[in-house]
C-alpha cells in the first residue's frame, strides 16, 4: 500500500513539475525573452535610415538611404507624412511647409516579415527681401510718378516672421504717406521731408500667419518731390 502511495506521489509530482515549466516557457515567450514566431531571417532583419540633413529649408532636396539596412532581397518603402511615399533604397524628398516632420522607412523580406526606422526632419521657411528704387517720385498734380511700392510673401511654420521695411530717399520737400503691411499687422503714417539721404524704418515683430499672406511697402507723394528712393522688404523667420 505504501509502495503504490509513494508511485502515486511521485506521478503527481511529475505532473506538478512540468505544469510549473510550461507556465514558466509560456511567460518568458510572452514576455518577449524568447521570441518563437521570428525566423532566423527576422532577427537578422532591420532597417537603418542614412540622410545628408536632418534640418533643411523648405523646397530643398534631402537625401534619404537604406543601404545601411541588413537583411535578404528587401522592398523599402518611405513614408514622408502627407500622404507622400516613395520606394527604393534611395531616395530624394522636399518638403513644400515649414514644419517638423516624421520619417519613416519600412523594409521588407520575402517572407512578409517587416522592420521599421524612423528619423526627425525639421523644415525653415527661407529668410527673403525685396527692394525697389526709382528716381523721382512727385506729387500727384505733378506729371509724374506720384507712388510706389514693393511687397512679398509670408508663409506660417514652426518659427514666426519678422518683417522689415525701409524708406530712403532725398528731397527738397516732400509729404509722404506711408503704408506698411504684414499678414493682418499694418502701419500707416504721414511722414514731412525735407533734407538728403533720409531713412525711415519700420518693423513688426512675430508676425502671426495661419497660411500664405503678403506684406508690402507702399509709399505715396501727396506733395512735393523725392529723389533717388529705395523701398526694402526683409522677411527673417
Amino acid at each position: 500500500m505504501k509502495s503504490n502511495t509513494a508511485k502515486l506521489n511521485k506521478k503527481l509530482n511529475m505532473i506538478i513539475l512540468l505544469i510549473i515549466v510550461v507556465i514558466i516557457v509560456m511567460a518568458i515567450a510572452f514576455s518577449g525573452a524568447i521570441d518563437f514566431a521570428k525566423s532566423p531571417e527576422a532577427s537578422l532583419l532591420k532597417a537603418r535610415i542614412s540622410t545628408n540633413a536632418t534640418q533643411a529649408y523648405v523646397n530643398d532636396d534631402i537625401l534619404f538611404d537604406a543601404s545601411n539596412s541588413t537583411g535578404e532581397n528587401l522592398d523599402y518603402m518611405w513614408d514622408f507624412g502627407g500622404g507622400y511615399t516613395q520606394k527604393g533604397i534611395s531616395v530624394s524628398h522636399s518638403f513644400p511647409i515649414s514644419n517638423y516632420y516624421n520619417v519613416y522607412l519600412i523594409v521588407t523580406n520575402p517572407d512578409g516579415e517587416r522592420n521599421i526606422d524612423m528619423i526627425n526632419i525639421t523644415i525653415y521657411n527661407r529668410n527673403h527681401q525685396e527692394e525697389v528704387s526709382g528716381s523721382l517720385l512727385g506729387g500727384s498734380q505733378r506729371r509724374v510718378q506720384s507712388s510706389d511700392y514693393i511687397f512679398c510673401d509670408v508663409y506660417p511654420g514652426i518659427t514666426k516672421p519678422t518683417v522689415y521695411g525701409n524708406l530712403s530717399g532725398t528731397t527738397e520737400m516732400a509729404i509722404i504717406d506711408v503704408y506698411f503691411r504684414a499678414a493682418d499687422n499694418y502701419n500707416i503714417e504721414t511722414l514731412y521731408l525735407v533734407g538728403e539721404n533720409l531713412e525711415y524704418s519700420y518693423v513688426i515683430e512675430d508676425v502671426e500667419v495661419e497660411e500664405e499672406a503678403d506684406c508690402y511697402l507702399e509709399i505715396y507723394c501727396v506733395r512735393g518731390y523725392l529723389t533717388d528712393y529705395k523701398l526694402l522688404l526683409n522677411v527673417v523667420y
